[in-house]
Parts: structure tokens; sequence; C-alpha cells
């Protein structure tokens, strides 16, 4: 079809309970085609959070990959699919328009 634009339909999210595996998860999320990296962050003392968008299939893809990456530390794991496209802005940072977003 001319003219549609490919919209984010999913959000995928890994905890892991090491800072260091987090980062390799992380990193195994950026390298990963077809999804947009949004935030990775520690939570708490120890606790490391990946959270990643796009289509369904990239972001399970993506999922199994940084499962896989995070094997014996995962703590868990969140695939919500078919997200309203209003829901993404908020988790943007880049693309926030609250002026006291404490990320911009």
């Amino acid at each position: 079809m001319r003219g549609v634009r490919q919209v984010k339909k999913g959000i995928g999210l890994l905890e892991y309970c090491s800072m260091t595996r987090g980062i390799v998860g992380a990193d195994t999320v950026v390298k990963a085609a077809g999804v947009e990296f949004l935030e990775a962050a520690t939570v708490c003392p120890g606790k490391f959070l990946v959270l990643f968008a796009g289509d369904v299939g990239s972001v399970q893809s993506t999922m199994e990959a940084g499962i896989a990456a995070g094997a014996g530390v995962l703590i868990d794991r969140f695939l919500l699919a078919n997200v309203h496209e209003a829901v993404f802005p908020a988790l943007s940072p880049l693309h926030s328009s609250n002026p006291r977003a404490p990320w911009v």
C-alpha cells in the first residue's frame, strides 16, 4: 500500500538481576534488527531493565535473544502486542512532549 507508514505495534521489557548481564542484554537488543531501543536503566541495586519497541515479530525475536543473553539472571519478561500508537510517544524520551520529563 502506498502512503502507509509502518507503525510500531509491540513493546518488550526484560528485567535482569545482574547489571552486567543486563548491559549484555541491552547490547543484544541494540544489535537486533527491526526494533527501537527505548531505555536501559537500573531500577534498584542489582536490577536492570531493558525496554524496546517494534513490530510484534521483531520484538518477539529480540526478546528471545535477550532471554538467551540473560540465561540464569533473567527475572521477568513482558511482551505487549498491538499497542495503540499513542502510547509510544510517552515511552520515547526523544519525542516526549512533557516539558517536565526527567529524561529530556
